[in-house]
């Protein structure tokens, strides 16, 4: 081998393991709330796996679970309820005036 390309591959290996363990950096730095603050609480990402923690009092870093979802009525159907609901009664309210027009121009319900 030349001294050419050892010098070559020498290179490459230094550059891989620069790029790997110094930059970018592993995590991505952020921050919750305002520094001062009670909410105040330093978070990072990590760069590779996306997994965001939280650094706790005690400078333990921990996994970030966020709140669940709120209760959205427009596609939550856990219970019977959400748009399926909406369309029965949107079907019961065309039901009943179409009952209600019968009534009025017939003096019948249709029946």
């Amino acid at each position: 081998m030349t001294k050419r390309k050892f010098l070559f591959i020498v290179f490459i290996v230094a550059a891989a393991v620069f790029a790997v363990f110094v930059w970018p950096t592993r995590y991505k730095q952020l921050q919750e709330g305002r520094e001062g603050d009670e909410s105040f609480r330093p978070m990072r990402v990590d760069r590779l796996t996306h997994r965001v923690e939280v650094q706790r009092v005690s400078g333990e870093w921990v996994e970030h679970t966020p709140p669940p979802p709120a209760f959205d009525p427009m596609t939550d159907t856990e219970g019977g309820r959400g748009v399926s609901e909406m369309h029965q009664a949107e079907r019961d309210i065309r039901k009943m005036n179409e009952v209600t027009n019968d009534v009025i121009k017939n003096g019948t319900t249709g029946k």
